[in-house]
């Protein structure tokens, strides 16, 4: 079953991926929200936007 959420199996059996194709901050961001507990995405934790919000994207035009 797909539930969207990473999982400390996925993050250590692909370690190696991880950090070839998306960088050890990906990794490292991937890692901390496993020790944190956090349910959180893959996508969440490789395409991390400063002041982004959850959602929709902040649009500055009128």
């Amino acid at each position: 079953m797909i539930c969207g959420v990473i999982t400390t199996r996925d993050v250590l059996r692909h370690s190696a991926v991880i950090v070839r194709e998306f960088g050890a901050g990906a990794y490292l961001r991937c890692f901390v929200a496993l020790l944190a507990r956090r349910r959180t995405t893959f996508l969440d934790c490789v395409c991390r936007i400063e002041g982004a919000q959850v959602s929709g994207v902040a649009s500055d035009r009128n």
